[in-house]
């Protein structure tokens, strides 16, 4: 029971720290999302990694660090997709950001989510059968290192795709004719 209280008791002190970090006069939402957004990717690309050496190693510890390192991680995709909408309202009207960049990186970070609710779900409940079901723990680890594979796959499209806004270089199309597809576009809509 104390563990749960002290639990709570943490992750209530992290919350709050977080709203006064959002409200500061210092960081807007843009530059909140772009601090924030790289925890999740390289965390569950490391969890991924810890958790799959501790499967071939059969290491218990390092299944353990691993799956403990894909939950945390996922945890920070809530903060990051929460200042996603603030960055997109900063950015849409700056020059040289194309819309469809935008809507592109909110999809990808919507797909992406259902992995992360995945791999906390099926994290903690294999956490919590270590101690109840132990026949079962071993696919349990295997199928959150699954998820972990298919996660690190939308990580890295959901970053890719939010460097595409700001970062014309790194774009398979060319910029300037983006904007002029999106120019027509919003001209076909106004006839």
């Amino acid at each position: 029971m104390i563990d749960i209280v002290t639990h709570f008791l943490l992750i209530k002190i992290i919350y709050s720290l977080y709203q006064k970090l959002i409200n500061t006069k210092h960081m807007n939402q843009a530059h909140l999302h772009m601090v924030i957004n790289h925890f999740p990717i390289v965390g569950i690309i490391i969890g991924m990694i810890v958790l799959g050496v501790g499967i071939a190693a059969k290491s218990a510890l390092s299944k353990r660090i691993g799956c403990l390192i894909l939950i945390g991680s996922s945890l920070f995709t809530f903060p990051s997709f929460e200042t996603g909408e603030g960055a997109e309202e900063i950015v849409e009207n700056l020059p040289g950001i194309s819309e469809i960049f935008i809507e592109k990186h909110e999809e990808i970070a919507e797909q992406f989510m259902g992995f992360v609710w995945a791999i906390i779900l099926i994290g903690v409940l294999t956490l919590i059968s270590e101690w109840k079901m132990k026949k079962f723990i071993n696919w349990l680890y295997i199928s959150l290192f699954v998820i972990s594979v298919f996660a690190t796959y939308f990580a890295k499209q959901v970053g890719t795709s939010g460097g595409e806004i700001r970062h014309t270089e790194i774009r398979k199309t060319n910029a300037k004719e983006e904007t002029q597809n999106e120019n027509k576009e919003k001209e076909h809509e106004e006839h």
